[in-house]
């Protein structure tokens, strides 16, 4: 009777502590913008996630849209993302780039995506 009691007793702490270590996941955001007069624009918004695995991802996202005098526009929005899943020697990180110029009726004139340096899309529209 002992012995049954003693191996309940085990099973129920190891059920419930196990409940009671296991992490929550977790979200958080800042965003910052700053724009003028002329219509250019700067963004910065930085989220870091844990799941419930212990894995966490921080997004570093960076837009900057630059108005010219004419019309047109630059906007080139740059993505960073760290992936660490818990353990050791592990981490990954991605870096992107994306340039896009358009003309003054917004037609779009030139668009580039980098990834980790390597160009993955390109197009270029000659000006009629």
């Amino acid at each position: 009777m002992k012995k049954t009691s003693i191996v309940l007793a085990t099973v129920a702490a190891l059920a419930f502590s196990s409940a009671a270590i296991a992490a929550e996941a977790e979200t958080t955001t800042k965003a910052s913008i700053e724009a003028d007069s002329k219509g250019n624009m700067d963004k910065k918004v930085k989220t870091t996630s844990t799941d419930s695995a212990g894995t966490k991802t921080v997004t570093e996202k960076k837009t900057s849209v630059d108005a010219k005098a004419d019309g047109s526009m630059d906007k080139t929005v740059k993505t960073e993302e760290t992936v660490d899943p818990k353990g050791l020697m592990n981490k990954t990180k991605t870096k992107t780039k994306e340039e896009v110029k358009t003309d003054a009726s917004g037609n779009e004139m030139m668009h580039k995506k980098t990834v980790d340096g390597k160009v993955v899309e390109e197009t270029t529209t000659e000006k009629k």
